[in-house]
């Protein structure tokens, strides 16, 4: 139509134009086309839910993982905290067994060294010529005998020994004895040190 005269004029003569799907270019849509866009739209919706759902469920496996992950993380670190604290505790004890093993093996070092010492040193009627003799037997049991170690306590009662012989000696028996004896005294080198022995000579001459 060129006018709205025109308009009122197809109006009066009850005239129509066709139906609108009927026109050219127009393209009707029908139950079927309303259905298979209901479809695709419930497909795609689907399709999205289901999306969703497998990335929530990998998810929640990732976090489950990293919470097994956490949980084994911190057990490995307690046992190892455990090890060193074994360890520790360990070496502690060996320490301490150590210790009172070698606190034992003292005492018997020292009741060992008592008892030998209390046998004194057999001197009794040996004549000046073999009261060396004597002494080395004596100092050879006590090396065997004392883990292989003549101390402070061995030389004193070595130069106790020689005081008792030597006043139990006759007036005429002591010189020669004495002299004898200072000769002989290097031969201890075997069992004695430098410092052993001249602690002895110094004592012998003391009891001239």
């Amino acid at each position: 139509m060129e006018s709205v005269k025109d308009f009122a004029k197809a109006k009066n003569q009850k005239l129509a134009l066709d139906c609108y799907s009927k026109l050219d270019g127009i393209k009707t849509i029908t139950s079927a086309t309303i259905c298979e866009a209901e479809v695709g739209e419930k497909s795609s919706s689907a399709g999205k839910a289901l999306n969703i759902k497998e990335a929530f469920n990998r998810r929640k496996q990732q976090l489950i993982q990293e919470l097994k992950d956490r949980r084994n993380n911190l057990i490995a670190k307690e046992q190892q905290e455990r090890n060193v604290e074994d360890g520790r505790r360990t070496k502690a004890e060996k320490e301490l067994l150590q210790q009172e093993k070698e606190a034992e093996e003292q005492r018997k070092h020292e009741a060992s060294v008592a008892t030998e010492l209390s046998s004194g040193i057999n001197l009794n009627g040996i004549t000046e010529r073999k009261t060396i003799e004597s002494l080395l037997r004596t100092l050879k049991r006590w090396v065997e005998n004392l883990n292989g170690t003549i101390g402070a306590p061995e030389t004193e009662v070595i130069k106790s020994r020689f005081v008792q012989v030597y006043f139990a000696l006759k007036a005429k028996e002591k010189q020669p004895w004495l002299q004898k004896l200072k000769n002989d005294i290097p031969r201890l080198s075997a069992f004695l040190t430098k410092d052993q022995i001249a602690d002895i000579e110094q004592h012998l001459n003391t009891l001239e």
